[in-house]
């Protein structure tokens, strides 16, 4: 190892690369955040809604292992998308939104079921009936 390095094993994010040291590469090398994940998403469609609540207050945040959802059960890895800020400034605020967030989404928000003129029960948060196409008055 040299100097540059610090003498710490630092993973390289090429292709081909696998974790050797960075240092045995050229600068153009990327390391990976050392950021604590603010949300872990049950699935990557959970994960972009999260991000968008968070971009909507100018809170950016990436996703770190949205991929590996493919591969689970597959795989001997977490495989669930993991939120972490860009800024870690940006925590407090991040962490209230998301409370907001698990609290509507365990209250279970949505709108009563309701039966349609052709006698079929419609969710909530259905605009027109599933069976007919009839719209509620």
């Amino acid at each position: 190892m040299n100097s540059r390095s610090g003498g710490k094993n630092e993973t390289c994010l090429c292709a081909g690369h696998g974790f050797e040291s960075i240092s045995r590469h050229s600068p153009h090398m990327a390391r990976i955040p050392s950021r604590k994940p603010i949300y872990v998403a049950a699935d990557p469609l959970e994960a972009q809604i999260v991000i968008n609540l968070l971009a909507a207050e100018r809170i950016p945040c990436d996703v770190f292992g949205a991929m590996l959802w493919a591969g689970r059960g597959e795989l001997a890895a977490d495989p669930y998308p993991r939120l972490m800020l860009r800024d870690e400034r940006h925590r407090a605020q991040a962490m209230e939104l998301l409370e907001e967030y698990g609290n509507y989404s365990k209250q279970g928000n949505a709108p009563p079921p309701w039966r349609c003129d052709c006698g079929e029960a419609v969710p909530g948060n259905f605009a027109a009936c599933w069976s007919c196409g009839a719209v509620p008055d």
